[in-house]
C-alpha cells in the first residue's frame, strides 16, 4: 500500500470517529465552565473523564484534580481491564459492563493511584468507576473519587450522576469533541529543515511571528482551573495550525508560545494576518478572549540559519 493510500485510510478512520469540531454550538470555555458549575452545585468534588483512542486512554475532562493528575491520566485499555479484573473476581473472564459502577477501596486502590498526583492521592478513600459510551465511542470512563467511605455519601454522589446524566451529557460530549479535535492526525508533518530548504530553493522569504498566549492565560485564570487552561491552549494551538497555509511552519516554543514562519515572495503583513486569525478564532469564544492573544514579528529573511535559530525547537511540559 502506498503512502498516500495509507494517509487516506488514517484520515478516513479518524473522521468517522471524530464529530466535527467546527460545528460545535458552544464556545471553548463555556462547556468546561458549565460542567464544573453543575458538578459543584451538587457537591461532586473530584471527577475525571477518559476516552480510549486505539486502546489508549487519555483524560479529557478534569474536575477537582490538579494538572499533574491530568498529565498522568494516560493509560492503556489493558491497564483498566486488567486491573479491574484482578480486583473484581466476577470480571476475570470478561470486560467490565457499561453503565455499572465499580467501587475500589483499600488494596484495590493501589494500582489506580499511579494515575493521580501525590497530593490528589491523599484525598482518595474510594474510587467509583463506570464505563459508558460518548459520541459513539464505547468504553469511555467516568471516574469519581471520594474522600471518605460514608455509604450515604456514596449513594448520594452516584445517584446524582445517574439521575442528572442527561444534563451533564451535552457538555461532556462537547468537551470530548474539543479533545478529539486536538488528537486528529495531521498528515502534513514535514521536517522543519526540509521545509525551510524547499522554500529557500523556491526563493521564498520567511516571516517570523511569535504568538503569545500569556495574556489570554492570565484572563482565563479568573474563571477556569489550570487543567482546563491546558486543554484550551491545546485546542487553540491546533485551530491556529489548521488555519495556516500548507507551506507554513508552526511549533510550540513552550507551553504559552507558538513560533510561526509564513513563507511568501514579498513578506507578510503581520497586522493583517493577526486580524484575520483573531476573526477566525472569535467563533470559538464569547467574550472576546481571542483579542488577548499577542502576535509579534521578528522580521523576514530567506536565510535558513536565521529561520532555524528563530524556531529554537525544544521540548517543554505545561507549566500553568
Amino acid at each position: 500500500m502506498g503512502l498516500l493510500q495509507r494517509c487516506s485510510d488514517i484520515l478516513e478512520r479518524y473522521n468517522k470517529m471524530f464529530v466535527s469540531f467546527q460545528n460545535s454550538k458552544n464556545t471553548i470555555p463555556f462547556s468546561f465552565q458549565q460542567l464544573h458549575r453543575i458538578l459543584n452545585k451538587f457537591g461532586v468534588l473530584h471527577l475525571g473523564l477518559y476516552v480510549p483512542i486505539d486502546k489508549h486512554y487519555t483524560m479529557f475532562f478534569n474536575h477537582g484534580f490538579d494538572a499533574k493528575t491530568l498529565s498522568q491520566g494516560n493509560s492503556s485499555a489493558d491497564f483498566w481491564f486488567g486491573t479491574l479484573s484482578s480486583v473484581q473476581p466476577e470480571l476475570s473472564a470478561q470486560k467490565p459492563e457499561e453503565n455499572t459502577w465499580y467501587t475500589q477501596e483499600n488494596q484495590q486502590l493501589d494500582s489506580f493511584l499511579q494515575l493521580f498526583s501525590l497530593e490528589d492521592r491523599e484525598h482518595i478513600a474510594l474510587l467509583h468507576i463506570k464505563f459508558l459510551t460518548f459520541n459513539n465511542i464505547r468504553n469511555c470512563i467516568i471516574l469519581v473519587s471520594q474522600e471518605n467511605k460514608n455509604q450515604t455519601e456514596t449513594d448520594t454522589l452516584l445517584d446524582f450522576i445517574d439521575e442528572n446524566f442527561s444534563d451533564l451529557l451535552p457538555h461532556i460530549e462537547n468537551i470530548l469533541k474539543f479533545h478529539l479535535y486536538t488528537l486528529k492526525p495531521n498528515i502534513i508533518n514535514q521536517n522543519p529543515c526540509d521545509l525551510i530548504q524547499e522554500n529557500y530553493n523556491a526563493e521564498l522569504s520567511g516571516t517570523m511571528i511569535d504568538i503569545s498566549f500569556s495574556p489570554l492565560i492570565q484572563s482565563l485564570r479568573d474563571s477556569n482551573p489550570n487543567p482546563d487552561i491546558v486543554q484550551i491552549i491545546l485546542i487553540l494551538s491546533r485551530l491556529i495550525k489548521d488555519h495556516l497555509p500548507e507551506n507554513s511552519l508552526c511549533v510550540e516554543h513552550d507551553s504559552e508560545n507558538l513560533k510561526l514562519i509564513l513563507f511568501s515572495q514579498n513578506g507578510v503583513f503581520v497586522e493583517k494576518f493577526a486580524k484575520d486569525m483573531m476573526n477566525y478564532l472569535s467563533d470559538y469564544f464569547s467574550n472576546g478572549e481571542e483579542k488577548r492573544i499577542v502576535f509579534s514579528t521578528e522580521g523576514t529573511t530567506m536565510e535558513p540559519d536565521e529561520l532555524l535559530k528563530f524556531l529554537q525547537l525544544k521540548d517543554t511540559e505545561p507549566q500553568f
